[in-house]
Order: C-alpha cells, then sequence, then structure tokens
C-alpha cells in the first residue's frame, strides 16, 4: 500500500450505523408489527448500544421488547409506551463486530395513517476501546396502517 493511501486509509473516519428492519410495509389494524433494530459497525468493536425511537401512539401500540436474540448479553435498559421505545444492550466482556441484533420489538397496528419511527439524537453504539460514541446514521422505517 502506498503512503497516500495509507495516510487515506487512517483519515477515514469510523462510523457505525443505527437502522429498523423493515424500512417500510403495510399493515391492516389490528394486525402485529414486529420490527428489528440492528446496529452496523463494521471492523470497528464494540461493546453496547442505546437505541432509543419514537413512534406514533394512535397508529401504533406497544406490546414488548425482545433482546434474546442479541449478542449483547446484558440489557441494561428496555422500555416501551407512550411513543417511545429505550432498549440499551452490553457486554461486559468482549466485543462484537459486523451487522448486529439489538432486538426486536413488537406493536399491535391501530388507526389508519403513517407511522414513523425515528431514531432519538441520545442513540448509539460506543466502540469497545475507547467508549466513544462511533454512530454516523440512524436509519428508522416507515410503515403504513391500512
Amino acid at each position: 500500500m502506498s503512503r497516500s493511501a495509507r495516510r487515506l486509509q487512517s483519515a477515514t473516519p469510523k462510523g457505525g450505523t443505527l437502522l429498523i428492519t423493515p424500512a417500510s410495509g403495510s399493515y391492516a389494524g389490528g394486525a402485529t408489527v414486529v420490527v428489528t433494530i440492528r446496529e452496523q459497525s463494521g471492523s470497528t468493536a464494540v461493546n453496547a448500544v442505546q437505541a432509543n425511537f419514537s413512534y406514533p401512539t394512535a397508529q401504533l401500540t406497544f406490546q414488548s421488547i425482545d433482546t434474546s436474540m442479541s449478542p449483547f448479553t446484558t440489557t441494561i435498559e428496555s422500555t416501551g409506551g407512550s411513543g417511545n421505545v429505550r432498549i440499551g444492550v452490553g457486554l461486559l466482556a468482549g466485543s462484537v463486530s459486523g451487522s448486529q441484533i439489538v432486538g426486536t420489538v413488537t406493536f399491535t397496528a391501530g388507526t389508519s395513517g403513517a407511522a414513523a419511527l425515528v431514531f432519538a439524537s441520545d442513540s448509539g453504539i460506543a466502540e469497545a476501546a475507547t467508549s466513544t460514541n462511533i454512530c454516523k446514521l440512524k436509519i428508522g422505517a416507515a410503515y403504513t396502517i391500512t
């Protein structure tokens, strides 16, 4: 690798992404809506995630949060209702990288309309080595309730 390529590589900022899947969909009133919260940290080792997002209470009714499929073995926060969901997970030892499940959230579809799930500014992904928030992108979701 050339010297200039090494400089460019070292100057590339680390970044992570929080996202909600599916990103879009249409659901009839009364249907169960299950969304998955994921973190993508690439090759950066991480050991904690805080995923907070809002949702419209007329279109979605919060039911539950499940973090059992997450590689983050410690659940620090797991609350939902009144238009907000807060999920905090971590690892007391070790780290993970790549694309990982943070948790799943189950809602019941309500009144017809648009339902946007939007990450809050206090959401983040902690780099294991420094505890620095590496989250650069937060991708919510938009659903139609019919």
